[in-house]
């Protein structure tokens, strides 16, 4: 998993980038403006936000994790944005079932919500079972499936995937 899913608590350079002005419509390799590829029957496409880290079309069944990398690793993506890259078919996911498939995870990877209040108590939970060293040291390594310790690959030990 990403690096950025240990991380424990969004740090001030995390919520000053959530505060930038969103990226520019993204343009296409002839320079043409970008629009959403798979907008609603009798809709407009929407335009399209040159995001770094988003790709222009994504799955309906893309993993939770890989959602919740993408709107950590730049705070600025919006539901709205993976939404509009999702094509539309029968399984085309909601909205809620997006934020749903994301939020029903945390907790049982260690890992709280940067996106609502800290006194959540779901968050309080997650916070409940994790060592005052993980506290301190801003990270879920240790509770969270993967590697404990990077640095010295699987002989650290690993947390399996529930």
């Amino acid at each position: 998993m990403p690096e950025i899913l240990y991380q424990l608590h969004r740090t001030p350079q995390w919520m000053q980038f959530k505060l930038s002005a969103l990226p520019a419509q993204k343009t296409d390799s002839q320079g043409n403006l970008m629009f959403e590829p798979f907008p609603e029957p009798g809709r407009r496409p929407r335009a399209l936000l040159d995001f770094e880290i988003l790709p222009d079309q994504i799955g309906g069944q893309e993993h939770w994790f890989v959602l919740e990398s993408w709107r950590r690793l730049d705070p600025r993506v919006r539901w709205i944005d993976i939404d509009m890259r999702i094509e539309r078919n029968n399984s085309k996911p909601s909205l809620d079932v997006l934020r749903s498939r994301v939020s029903r995870h945390r907790a049982s990877f260690y890992m709280l919500s940067w996106w609502l209040s800290p006194s959540v108590s779901s968050n309080s939970r997650v916070l409940d079972e994790l060592s005052p060293d993980q506290r301190r040291n801003n990270t879920t390594r240790g509770s969270t499936p993967g590697l404990i310790d990077p640095s010295q690959g699987y002989n650290s030990g690993r947390i399996p995937y529930p």
